[in-house]
């Protein structure tokens, strides 16, 4: 193994993120991701929920779900800040599709998400 120059290094870690997160398109109401071999777009308006599971997230649509390399937090960057919004460590809901709130959760599609103790306040004033 040779040695490596760090700056160097960090110029290839910082490639190879920009190519696996999600690419916005400037303006656009899409975005696209790598999901193995392929790109899939990706419509903002369609997008239920995002639920994170370990390396990965799902993207859920009322017809699908994409699952993507990406973490939460890399994913929520990506999104406009009008129509999602972080409800717990491993769920992004968009605003459009929340059917009603109970106790510490929300509905939508009839799926039950917890709402977590640290996004909570955040996420009632944000609704209203």
């Amino acid at each position: 193994l040779k040695p490596f120059d760090f700056a160097r290094f960090l110029m290839a870690v910082t490639k190879a993120k920009t190519r696996l997160s999600p690419q916005p398109i400037a303006g656009s109401d899409f975005f696209f991701v790598n999901t193995g071999s392929q790109k899939r777009r990706l419509v903002y308006n369609e997008i239920c929920y995002i639920e994170g599971e370990g390396n990965y997230v799902k993207y859920v649509t009322k017809t699908e779900s994409v699952l993507v390399r990406a973490s939460i937090r890399e994913t929520l960057a990506q999104l406009p800040e009008s129509l999602f919004v972080q409800i717990h460590r491993s769920f992004i809901v968009s605003l459009q599709y929340i059917d009603k709130i109970e106790d510490n959760h929300v509905y939508i599609a009839n799926k039950m998400i917890p709402v977590g103790a640290t996004w909570r306040d955040a996420f009632l004033k944000r609704i209203g």
